[in-house]
């Protein structure tokens, strides 16, 4: 392998941008800037190129990558961003690409033109903050075949972009220091997403304007899986809490944020490692089923003013409920909810109505109920079941008897009351 460098400003294909004047870089050369822009002019092949010191080559510089060009090479960034994607056209790379182990906000590549870019290769976060792999700033239509590792430093993603269409196909985890991707437009992911299995990396931070779709299990570890304050998000595999770290869940949504499930969630092995949590106003959809994990990981936890709609259905462990709510938003579950001895399938205990279109299925040694609520509102058309227990629901022991109520026009709210459930019509 040989280092090659710049001596001046120019096209790739100039004998004269290269040292010795003579030659062009050749397939396995690492090719440093030396603090001079090249234009990649050509379809090119080499080892590396980088804006790192190497040899006789120093820091500084970057590349230009035109529209029409394949560039075969990784891509390392160094005192300053080292390759630059601006064109209208179509071009490729074949290569990872890496941001800045130790300056800050010095990216491996940045796309900011409209064009349309495919990459081969992994896109790995940096040492320093703000030191991502990939930073998309244009509306640019990105392909990445690889797998996106958020950096150590601080806000150092694999990829981070706010504008664009993006699809990867790979998977996503997060990094010791910051998130693997850093999201706020499109992205569609044919693979999974994780948090780091050590540090606090987040696998997918969201921000307004997201709108991630993943076909894929999105699972906590170190890091959340998916955390955000706003944009959308559509998961077509599970979603787990964490087995190793406290507090890190499946999904994390805060302010506007809203999530699709069409699988199953379930709370992980860890203190309130729950499945999803939302402390927001946006909404859970959930078309699997909901199950809690064990220590206090639940399936759902709700404390902002969002909805949450289940069609599967919810069940307790003896350490944690299925779903537990102090939100003020409506929950409607279709699926049966059974309790655990010692806790609900959903606890509500704030004055929002539950919803219940399937059946529930109390405790019978100490007497939980399936569902525990201030307002339950029975609906579904037919005839519906509920074990519940003779006493308030908070646990105290005492007999199961079977509440039989049909729907009719707007269905039957069961009350809670003291010696009891009481039922009326809604």
């Amino acid at each position: 392998m040989t280092t090659r460098y710049a001596v001046a400003t120019g096209n790739w294909s100039a004998v004269g941008t290269w040292d010795g004047g003579a030659s062009k870089p050749a397939s396995g050369d690492t090719v440093v800037a030396n603090g001079f822009t090249v234009t990649i002019d050509e379809d090119v092949t080499v080892a590396e190129i980088r804006t790192l010191a190497l040899g006789a080559a120093a820091s500084g510089g970057g590349f230009t990558l035109n529209a029409g060009r394949t560039l075969t090479a990784n891509v390392l960034a160094g005192t300053t961003s080292c390759l630059t994607f601006s064109a209208s056209g179509t071009s490729s790379i074949t290569g990872n690409c890496n941001g800045s182990a130790s300056t800050s906000s010095r990216r491996g590549l940045v796309i900011s033109g409209t064009g349309t870019l495919t990459i081969n290769g992994n896109c790995t976060g940096g040492g320093s903050s703000a030191t991502h792999g990939v930073l998309v700033t244009g509306a640019a239509n990105l392909t990445i075949i690889g797998n996106i590792v958020g950096g150590s430093g601080s806000s150092g993603a694999g990829l981070s972009a706010a504008l664009g269409t993006i699809a990867v196909t790979g998977d996503i985890t997060g990094g010791t220091g910051y998130s693997g991707v850093d999201l706020s437009t499109s992205l569609t992911l044919t693979g999974n997403i994780s948090g780091a299995s050590s540090g606090t990396g987040d696998g997918v931070t969201i921000s307004t304007g997201a709108n991630l779709a993943v076909t894929g299990t999105v699972t906590a570890a170190s890091g959340h899986g998916i955390a955000g304050s706003g944009g959308a998000v559509t998961i077509n595999g599970a979603v787990v809490g964490s087995s190793t770290a406290s507090s890190k869940r499946g999904i994390s949504l805060s302010g506007s944020a809203s999530c699709t499930v069409n699988n199953n969630v379930t709370g992980g092995t860890q203190t309130t490692s729950h499945g999803i949590i939302n402390t927001g106003s946006g909404s859970v959809t959930i078309t699997g089923n909901v199950s809690a994990g064990s220590s206090t990981g639940e399936g759902v936890n709700i404390t902002g003013m969002g909805t949450c709609t289940v069609t599967g259905d919810i069940t307790a462990t003896s350490t944690a409920a299925g779903i537990t709510s102090s939100s003020t938003g409506l929950i409607t579950v279709t699926g049966t909810v059974t309790a655990s001895t010692g806790f609900n399938g959903i606890k509500s205990t704030s004055t929002a109505m539950v919803s219940l279109r399937g059946t529930q299925v109390g405790d019978t040694t100490n007497g939980w109920d399936g569902v525990y609520a201030q307002k339950l509102l029975c609906g579904s058309s037919g005839t519906q079941e509920h074990k519940i227990p003779q006493d308030s629901g908070s646990g105290t022991a005492g007999s199961l008897r079977t509440l039989t109520t049909a729907s009719g026009g707007g269905g039957s709210t069961i009350v809670p009351s003291f010696g009891g459930m009481t039922a009326r019509r809604a």
